[in-house]
């Protein structure tokens, strides 16, 4: 390719894609990013969960109030 080129330069990778793929990526990482952060927080509430528990059976008191 170099040979039929004057502007090719080796190494150097030229990419072209429509400005709505542009979006769609940008998206899809937003989407991912907040779906990742949903999760973390997700694991912390299921890990003081757990640790109530275990607290609770353990000394046998209770931890949480329990409304009726």
């Amino acid at each position: 390719m170099q040979k039929h080129s004057n502007s090719y330069k080796k190494g150097i990778r030229l990419v072209v894609e429509m400005e709505s793929e542009t979006k769609i990526i940008s998206n899809t990482t937003a989407c991912c990013s907040v779906k990742k952060r949903n999760w973390s927080k997700q694991i912390v509430i299921d890990f003081q969960a757990k640790m109530i528990d275990f607290g609770e059976s353990t000394y046998g008191v209770d931890i949480l109030k329990k409304s009726i």
